[in-house]
């Protein structure tokens, strides 16, 4: 979800700054084990997952609680750093994971561009890895140069989800306005998906005038400077299409201090801190709730098994995850009482691994193989849209999978697979289904 310009100057002088930052093991970030060591078998066998990622944003510490618990589930340990937005502590660090122990990683970079290069590092040491949220055009995982040891980029459905969330707000603020667009990082893939659907919503709204278009890098601080510098200028403005939960409570913050009363906001990521202020901030309209607790402990299952020999479909290397509607206050604290912090820990990361349960693994929260050619980067709707390179070639194994209807195989799998933990969610939000199959049922993938 965050996205720079790509940084490949690796010298020695730079990764012993890195280095440095790491700080000799002790200040990596907070560095952290737990879990028991374990024999090989139906334990941990020595797995270690590192999160490795930008501390105190708020989907990704969700992220990170997920893996950890995850990974104490299955025995293994958990080891976490914080590369602080720092593009060259995210390329230097990763060089000593191996030296720490890490066998498998799971990241949020900075930079789409950088991501291929971040993986190379981690094969080479023949550590694991996951990505959330980057994803590159006409770029694989499954790639040969990554030996297998590239497992796969994890996003939400992130058009649909800013599609959906934007249609709620527009109609609870009765279809006219002004509004202004608070998105993540300008000319990030992510950012630019979710941009794609917002501007998908107002085709539908003529009489809402959009004002002005601000960027605050998914930052709540940064959110909250921006929105105050426009209020001056649109002291009226009836909404803030914010694209992340942090950024809308930043302009919710802004809003507050300029004493506009008026402006109804929107979220998306369904992070705690969001879904506890939605039950006093009548405002704050709802938000698209990925869950991404949900997907550490999944990532943590993936990580166990690969140390455990498991090999994975070469279609898995791109996958979409679900994000529920959340559109009421009621539905907001019912699913703050399942993914908060101070909450028991509501998913089994054991019961994920294909390693312990062979056929009979299972997921808990909704995941689909994602058709990346024809949806994410082509031209139905393209929400990345990016022509196929001449000569491009996907790996063989992958195009073998393709050519084949994977990726309709695994899903129509996957679905039978999934032990859903959210029914009492949906009994309390207005909207009961998923954001995924939004473009599909409205006809944009055609």
């Amino acid at each position: 979800m965050f996205d720079l310009p790509a940084v490949h100057d690796l010298s020695r002088r730079n990764l012993l700054k890195g280095m440095l930052a790491v700080g000799a093991v002790g200040t990596l970030g907070g560095l952290t084990a737990c879990g028991d060591t374990a024999s090989p078998g139906e334990n941990g066998g020595g797995t270690t997952g590192m999160m490795h990622y930008i501390a105190n944003v708020l989907a990704l510490e969700s992220a990170s609680r997920g893996l950890q618990e995850g990974m104490k589930q299955l025995g293994g340990e958990f080891k976490s750093t914080s590369f602080d937005g720092d593009q060259q502590k995210m390329m230097s660090q990763p060089q000593l994971f191996r030296s720490l122990g890490v066998t498998g990683v799971l990241s949020a970079l900075v930079a789409d561009g950088s991501l291929g290069q971040y993986a190379a590092t981690l094969s080479k040491q023949k550590i694991s890895y996951l990505n959330i949220g980057n994803r590159p055009q006409w770029s694989s995982p499954a790639d040969p140069r990554f030996d297998g040891y590239f497992l796969g980029t994890m996003g939400a459905s992130f058009a649909e989800e800013t599609y959906v969330m934007a249609n709620l707000l527009f109609r609870r603020g009765g279809g006219r306005g002004k509004a202004i667009l608070l998105g993540g990082v300008k000319g990030g893939l992510s950012s630019d998906a979710r941009m794609f659907g917002v501007l998908e919503a107002l085709k539908k709204y003529p009489d809402i005038q959009v004002v002005a278009t601000t960027y605050a890098d998914w930052d709540t601080t940064k959110a909250q400077s921006e929105i105050a510098a426009l209020l001056p200028a649109y002291p009226d403005v009836d909404y803030v299409v914010s694209m992340n939960d942090g950024m809308a409570l930043g302009a919710l913050a802004a809003l507050k201090a300029a004493r506009n009363t008026r402006a109804l906001l929107m979220g998306a990521d369904g992070d705690p801190t969001f879904l506890d202020a939605m039950a006093t901030e009548e405002r704050l309209v709802g938000t698209a709730a990925g869950v991404l607790t949900a997907v550490g402990a999944f990532a943590a299952a993936k990580i166990y098994d690969a140390a455990h020999g498991v090999k994975f479909n070469p279609l898995e290397s791109f996958l979409n995850y679900d994000s529920l509607v959340i559109d009421t206050p009621a539905a907001a604290q019912a699913l703050l009482e399942i993914t908060s912090p101070d909450s028991p820990f509501p998913f089994d990361a054991r019961k994920m691994s294909r390693h312990l349960q062979g056929d009979n693994w299972e997921l808990q929260h909704k995941f689909q193989v994602a058709d990346v050619e024809s949806f994410d980067w082509g031209s139905k709707p393209g929400v990345n849209a990016a022509p196929r390179p001449n000569g491009f070639e996907w790996s063989a194994d992958y195009q073998a999978a393709l050519d084949a209807g994977g990726i309709k195989t695994l899903n129509d799998d996957w679905t039978n697979r999934l032990n859903d933990p959210y029914a009492g969610v949906r009994a309390k939000a207005e909207t009961k289904t998923g954001v995924q199959g939004t473009f599909e049922v409205l006809g944009l993938t055609v």
